[in-house]
């Protein structure tokens, strides 16, 4: 049984050396923000082998870092950890879900995605779902609709100069109005 873990975590190793190099291939053509995020993840994932499970999350990692292109300028990765001399299973929720874990999420994974819906979500928003009752078995859905920011300022913008035109057209129909009656008194 030994020998066989052995193998697993030879060949979870060959494959991290693997990813190392590719991962230091396309290290060469990023910024110096990001190589200096880079070299200090490698380093980081280099000490994590302690066993077979964190070698494969340490092999997730850096083969998310291959596969995601900027991956050191995104939410999550841009700035190192405060943390980051903690163990990598700490970092494991920075990581995409496998379809494994989408089907089977775990407590702490549920606990995030009421995090984040609350920490989205405006504070009136976040007092009204605070005041709904949860169901005991089922599910709840909630839909979040919002405009988007731009657009709000855009038609807000676009209303302002309407009404600069309008105030504009009755200054000038006020004046010839004035006008006008000026032109009558003096004609009598």
């Amino acid at each position: 049984m030994a020998k066989v873990e052995n193998e697993k975590e030879m060949d979870l190793d060959k494959d991290f050396e693997r990813y190392v190099k590719e991962l230091e291939n396309l290290v060469n053509g990023m910024k110096l923000r990001e190589k200096l995020l880079a070299t200090e993840w490698i380093e980081k994932l280099k000490k994590s082998n302690k066993d077979a499970e964190q070698r494969k999350l340490r092999n997730r990692f850096i083969k998310h870092f291959i596969e995601t292109p900027s991956v050191f300028s995104s939410k999550g990765f841009k700035n190192l950890p405060e943390n980051f001399s903690n163990p990598l299973e700490e970092f494991k929720l920075l990581l995409p879900l496998t379809p494994d874990e989408i089907l089977r999420p775990t407590k702490e994974v549920k606990q995030s995605y009421l995090t984040e819906l609350f920490n989205n979500l405006p504070p009136e928003g976040t007092k009204f779902l605070q005041e709904q009752p949860v169901p005991r078995q089922g599910s709840l859905y909630i839909v979040v609709i919002a405009r988007d920011e731009k657009e709000t300022e855009t038609r807000k913008s676009e209303e302002k100069e309407k009404l600069n035109k309008l105030d504009e057209q009755k200054k000038e129909a006020k004046q010839q109005e004035t006008e006008k009656q000026e032109e009558c008194v003096q004609d009598a």
